[in-house]
């Protein structure tokens, strides 16, 4: 697959090659309809696709010089532009600007209107790059830039200026800017890809770009119908950088959707981290609605879901295990990090797979400007990131590259069990972007990551994740995006044994995924969008397979058989602002599931509960056959209703459907949990939510305050049996329990986002209650009634605070606290012929002891010269800076038909951590 995704990739870029070397090559005959550089440029549009862009008034004045014979264009334009004080080149693939020979071509600031566009309809513009040197209120030479075409201008009707803006230090998307025309109350916001569109008047206006750490940018333009600008901004160099939370400012107001969090790279670096190792993971469990079952644990929770109701994203890549190192670290390395966006209700259509939220994680793109060198060093982890742009500043590549050496931390413990425990993890990351010209562009992302350890014991663990993913994307206009992606995604683990060679094994598991998925954007008007699309998976499960090691091994082999099943998509959505005050969407995802062959399936006895002894029936099904289909329609809504310019009132529906499912009896995630689909006893995880929000800026948008309720209710859950055997089990059907369950909840936050102190304080208050109604007293938990789910905290109080002294040196600071999770305690005891027998309380009906937490960071960023070989960053953690035994679980023992509690802390004391970053550029 990787190499299909390469192939293709350099033809892209082949292709754009060969296109640069055709258009200057093209011969042109000398012909009477050839006379001006404005009928040279029709000329070459129709017949070899090539454009020239050059102001206006030298369409007509300008002369075209010809020898006898055909001529290549490379010469017609020596030849034309000789003693004309004017140059040539070409920019891009296909387009070739004339301008004069004293502007710069790497900050040429001048607007070229293409003729052929002029005179035929068209209203294309070519991109505006504003310089180094321009200051708020200069467009780089004092200028007024031409938008559109005057012979389209429609009285009474607006125009649409849309564009990119992107930063002239690296080339990437600025996400977030904000764009105000003569400086109206309506400014719009630039999105992920840094592109905007904004409606105006045809006449003469002012229009600034601002985005926090940047200059502003103030242009004059002359609209006459539609068009397109695109920018570059420049960092600030004078103005102190505050921590921005959240880069859509004023979002939280008039933003449409609810339930939307996001952190941007810069928020992650500057919370207190453990073992120097910034972590996205732990960051999102700062946000209001997101909990874990304690620390250190692998995965977590959203309002009410289970750890395998998160579909987690990386540029698209769908990633099963986010965990290093039993959960410590995250499987993402955070310098390659752009920002994330975790969607717990109001989850937009093109969104499918999973009930619970979205964890959509955005990898930055490389430099397009110049080759750069980053790192860091903690007392576990090293890293490193590499970044280079491609020829012709289109685009750029990223590779990064993270390990541990723990081993040697783990070999000055005095406890024998750890001091004997091996560990260690890798993770890589790969991205490149091209843009073939202002239209087109691809982007390929490769992502992966690895574990093995090694305890006390024999048995040795191995997980890692694979994918890619190759995303191609075309606007033909400015209303009109079109996307294809293609993604892979494959998880494995292995257990193996080998100290004693008479139980010695190999155990191996494996999920692999494929997806394509095409999409379409549609600006009908500034105050309508359209998306359409569809999407397509294939699942490939090899559940488990043992096998003995070596000829002394009584080990018995087993291979569970492997599943298959698509499941696909199509999707449509409609954003519409009705009014100033009133912004409405609706979603429907129409999904399918087909469950397919081999496969061998069993039928039991009815009324009588599943298990190998009530088997009455065996059915095969050969390759591809059809085991089972589902087909569920999901709705998506939401509703936004502007009270004033700083309150908002927000509802939303959502109904979303799972189609596989992980298998896993322990309360955290584990590297051996293993994933199942949905097959004829295994039905679909349907959730419905409903949610409500108030929504206030107070202070000038200085504070942003949200409270936001919601009720969600859960079919088709699965709950085990006691005990149950989820691994290398053939009827793994008869260890599972269909259930129901209900999560609501009010989530309370204030958060200010820039000065020199920001942050946030959250409140959350939930609950989560399953059910299991089964047909018989075997197939029931807590008699039918509801009981607290495994992860049901109710309470939850969270601050992340973060203050700046100077441009140099801030301090971060965080408090935890959440109630105990639910846990089943040994309430008496039954002693049978000389064997203690434990009786147990009602399912979940105790806690352990509440959790609280505060850590705290000093950073040290490296002095403020902008020119120096490198820059560096010093960064003192300390993670649970009181010392608190906070309890992760308890177990129990019996002894001498004594049972015994006992409680573990994973982080009993405070730890100390000091790291190092370092970039070189």
């Amino acid at each position: 697959m990787y190499r299909q995704l390469l192939c293709l990739f350099f033809l892209f870029f082949y292709h754009s090659v060969l296109v640069h070397s055709q258009c200057l090559k093209y011969e042109i005959a000398k012909t009477n309809e050839i006379r001006t550089l404005g009928e040279l440029n029709r000329t070459l549009l129709s017949e070899a696709g090539c454009s020239l862009y050059f102001s206006v008034p030298w369409a007509d004045t300008l002369p075209v010089v010809f020898s006898d014979g055909k001529m290549a264009l490379n010469d017609v334009l020596i030849k034309t532009l000789n003693s004309s004080g004017l140059v040539f080149d070409e920019f891009w693939p296909g387009r070739i600007f004339i301008f004069p020979s004293s502007e710069k071509k790497a900050e040429l600031k001048i607007t070229y209107l293409d003729p052929a566009n002029y005179e035929m309809g068209k209203t294309e513009v070519s991109s505006v790059n504003i310089g180094k040197e321009t200051r708020e209120g200069q467009d780089g030479q004092g200028k007024t830039l031409v938008i559109g075409r005057p012979g389209l201008r429609v009285r009474g009707e607006n125009a649409v200026i849309s564009g990119i803006v992107r930063s002239g230090a690296t080339g990437e998307p600025v996400i977030g800017g904000v764009i105000t025309v003569d400086d109206t109350k309506s400014p719009v916001t630039t999105d992920v890809n840094g592109a905007y569109s904004i409606p105006v008047k045809p006449g003469v206006h002012t229009i600034r770009f601002h985005s926090l750490g940047m200059n502003d940018l103030v242009i004059s333009l002359q609209v006459y119908s539609d068009g397109r600008l695109d920018v570059q901004m420049e960092e600030s160099v004078t103005e102190l950088k505050d921590i921005v939370i959240v880069a859509e400012r004023g979002k939280n107001i008039t933003g449409l959707q609810m339930g939307i969090e996001k952190l941007d790279a810069k928020t992650i670096r500057q919370l207190p981290v453990l073992f120097g190792e910034t972590d996205i993971m732990k960051a999102a469990l700062l946000l209001p609605g997101v909990q874990t079952v304690g620390e250190g644990a692998n995965g977590f929770n959203v309002r009410g879901g289970n750890t395998d109701q998160n579909l987690i994203l990386l540029d698209g890549i769908p990633v099963y295990n986010t965990a290093h190192l039993f959960g410590f670290f995250s499987s993402f390395n955070p310098d390659i990090i752009r920002d994330f966006r975790l969607y717990k209700s109001s989850i937009p259509a093109e969104y499918g797979g999973r009930v619970s939220s979205v964890f959509d994680i955005s990898a930055r793109n490389g430099n397009r400007k110049k080759f750069s060198v980053a790192g860091g060093i903690s007392p576990v982890t090293g890293k490193l990131v590499l970044e280079s742009p491609l020829p012709g500043n289109k685009g750029s590549l990223l590779a990064s590259f993270r390990t541990t050496y723990s081993d040697w931390l783990l070999k000055k413990i005095k406890v024998d069990a750890l001091r004997n425990s091996k560990a260690s993890f890798y993770d890589v990351f790969f991205k490149s972007n091209y843009d073939f010209n202002e239209k087109n562009n691809l982007s390929l992302s490769v992502y992966h990551s690895a574990d093995a350890f090694q305890l006390h014991s024999d048995t040795s663990y191995a997980y890692r994740n694979t994918g890619a993913s190759l995303f191609y994307q075309h606007r033909p206009n400015d209303r009109i995006t079109l996307g294809l992606k293609v993604i892979t995604s494959e998880y494995r683990y292995a257990i193996s044994s080998s100290l004693q060679p008479v139980y010695a094994f190999n155990l191996f598991y494996n999920i692999h995924q494929n997806q394509v998925n095409g999409s379409i954007s549609w600006v009908v008007s500034p105050a309508h969008l359209i998306r359409a699309g569809a999407e397509f998976n294939h699942y490939r499960l090899r559940p488990a397979s043992r096998k003995p090691t070596g000829p002394e091994s009584v080990i018995e082999q087993m291979i569970v058989p492997a599943e298959k099943a698509i499941e696909s998509a199509l999707f449509i959505s409609d954003e519409w602002t009705i009014s100033p005050r009133l912004t409405f969407y609706a979603g429907i995802r129409q999904t399918a599931f087909f469950g397919l062959g081999p496969k061998t399936a069993y039928t039991y006895e009815a009324g009588l509960p599943r298990n190998v002894f009530t088997i009455q029936d065996t059915l095969f099904y050969r390759k591809n056959e059809l085991v089972k289909a589902y087909f569920k329609p999901e709705a998506r809504l939401s509703l936004r209703y502007l009270l004033s310019p700083s309150l908002s009132l927000k509802a939303g529906y959502n109904r979303l459907t799972q189609y596989i499912n992980m298998m896993s009896n322990t309360t955290a995630m584990s590297p051996t949990d293993t994933w199942k689909l949905c097959d004829n006893y295994l039905q679909p995880v349907t959730g419905n939510q409903y949610s409500f929000g108030i929504y206030a800026d107070l202070a000038g948008h200085v504070y942003e305050t949200s409270a936001e309720m919601y009720y969600r209710d859960l079919r088709h859950i699965i709950e085990y049996k006691g005990a149950a055997r989820l691994l290398l089990n053939e009827h793994i059907e008869t260890e599972l329990l269909d259930g129901s369950g209900k999560a609501y909840g009010i989530e309370l936050m204030v958060r200010k986002s820039s000065g020199k102190l920001n942050g946030w304080i959250s409140y959350t208050y939930a609950r989560i209650l399953h059910r299991v109604t089964g047909t018989n007293a075997n197939d029931q938990i807590n008699r039918g009634k509801y009981f607290p789910a495994n992860y049901d905290r109710p309470h939850d109080f969270t601050m992340a605070t973060n203050y700046r002294f100077s441009r140099r040196i801030s301090t971060s600071f965080t408090l935890v606290y959440s109630t105990g999770r639910p846990i089943t305690f040994p309430v008496g005891k039954v002693v049978y012929e000389n064997a203690l027998i434990p009786v147990y309380s009602k399912r979940n009906e105790f806690r352990i002891p509440d959790q609280f937490r505060c850590d705290m960071s000093v950073n040290l960023d490296g002095n403020l010269r902008s020119r120096k070989l490198a820059h560096g960053s010093w960064s003192l953690s300390v993670y649970n800076l009181t010392g608190r035994y906070n309890v992760y679980s308890v177990y129990f023992v019996s002894t001498d038909k004594v049972i015994r509690g006992y409680r573990m802390s994973v982080f009993p004391r405070p730890i100390v951590t000091l790291s190092y970053n370092f970039r070189f550029q």
